[in-house]
């Protein structure tokens, strides 16, 4: 069963999430969303996603944000804060800490893109992108950007999810090939309601597909540029929240590995 539309899980996000000036406040507040989490496992389970319920609680809690640098409605914590929040909400429902923690490294990576782009995702009304590392199909190089048809496999979170972001090697202008993150908007690819398994029932991790999609090049990172700090983003939002170092979260890692064995994301 495919779908390219949002007729599934439907998550309204708030005006305005709360912005966190210390870690130990982000953490009271994952401690307080805790005993939901651990009563809708069985839910989750079943459906195979994580259920509305979750998704809408983890927005409005605005620890989706932590990341975020504050001028993007963010509160432009370091990793440590994530590090422990996902700690308690997977201790509750390990299917709600997979998928926050990838949701959360995503959204460090949206503040590397141009301003523009940024903005498109921050105050789209649904700031929730999901990924894919193991992939199919090879971008091709046009004037302007990119084309794709392709596949990519394991992309927890994807049914709440707004946007796509798939890391894969893509041509230059000059013939070499580097490592890039694609960012694609809900509308154009599908996803392929696949996910049966024993363990993390409720990640979602689905099955994507992009038939013949453009992508232009403001919706490209390279990775190269990311890992030196020299990504649109960091010259925006130059505090700690965008520097190189921060390229060590699970996002970042899984999408510079080189192509093998299938990674889930």
């Amino acid at each position: 069963m495919t779908s390219n539309r949002e007729d599934g899980p439907v998550t309204q996000a708030p005006i305005k999430p709360p912005v966190y000036d210390r870690n130990e406040d982000a953490i009271a507040r994952a401690r307080q969303l805790a005993p939901g989490l651990r009563a809708r496992v069985s839910n989750a389970e079943g459906l195979r996603r994580l259920p509305d319920e979750t998704v809408q609680e983890l927005v409005e809690s605005g620890l989706l944000l932590l990341l975020v640098p504050r001028s993007m409605g963010g509160s432009e914590l370091n990793y440590d804060a994530v590090l422990d929040v996902t700690a308690i909400l997977g201790e509750a429902c390990s299917s709600t800490g997979w998928v926050y923690s990838l949701w959360t490294a995503h959204l460090w990576m949206i503040a590397q893109f141009p301003e523009h782009i940024q903005r498109q995702v921050f105050e789209g009304g649904r700031p929730l992108v999901s990924s894919c590392v193991n992939t199919l199909g090879k971008p091709v190089r046009v004037e302007g950007g990119y084309r794709w048809t392709g596949k990519g496999f394991f992309s927890s979170g994807s049914d709440h999810s707004t946007w796509l972001t798939p890391a894969m090697e893509a041509p230059n202008d000059d013939g070499t090939v580097e490592r890039r993150w694609f960012l694609i908007p809900r509308s154009e690819y599908t996803i392929v309601d696949d996910w049966y398994t024993m363990g993390l029932k409720g990640t979602g991790s689905k099955t994507v597909v992009v038939d013949d999609v453009f992508i232009p090049d403001e919706r490209a990172l390279r990775v190269k540029e990311m890992s030196v700090g020299g990504a649109p983003g960091a010259s925006i939002h130059p505090a700690r929240s965008t520097r190189p170092a921060s390229s060590s979260s699970s996002a970042c890692r899984s999408g510079c590995r080189p192509s093998g064995r299938p990674a889930r994301s």
